[in-house]
């Protein structure tokens, strides 16, 4: 328990700030990037018209099966999902190393 819990050590407000700000600025450019590649401004007779080739008619979200719904939101999901999946991993590697440890101690006396 104790070495899921103290990960960080006395360091955890400098690590805990470095992996929010992490966390908030690294998806940041995905929808910023995507507005200005999928959006087209056309001007007829002096009227400006914006074009949303990303948005869905019916609905506000993007277009299935387009390659802005994979790069914009397929995409980052199932990385996201990877990459839990890899921590998740580790911390049961973590438990199931703890748990091993302590029935060896326990096996000592």
């Amino acid at each position: 328990y104790l070495s899921l819990v103290q990960v960080f050590g006395s360091h955890i407000s400098k690590y805990m700030l470095k992996f929010n700000l992490a966390a908030w600025l690294i998806p940041l450019p995905l929808p910023i990037i995507g507005y200005f590649v999928f959006t087209k401004t056309h001007i007829v007779g002096g009227v400006q018209a914006i074009e949303h080739n990303y948005m869905a008619d019916s609905m506000c979200f993007l277009k299935p099966k387009t390659i802005s719904f994979f790069a914009l939101f397929f995409g980052p999901l199932v990385l996201a999902i990877m990459v839990n999946l890899v921590f998740f991993a580790l911390v049961l590697k973590v438990i199931r190393s703890s748990k091993n440890a302590n029935l060896s101690d326990r096996e000592l006396f």
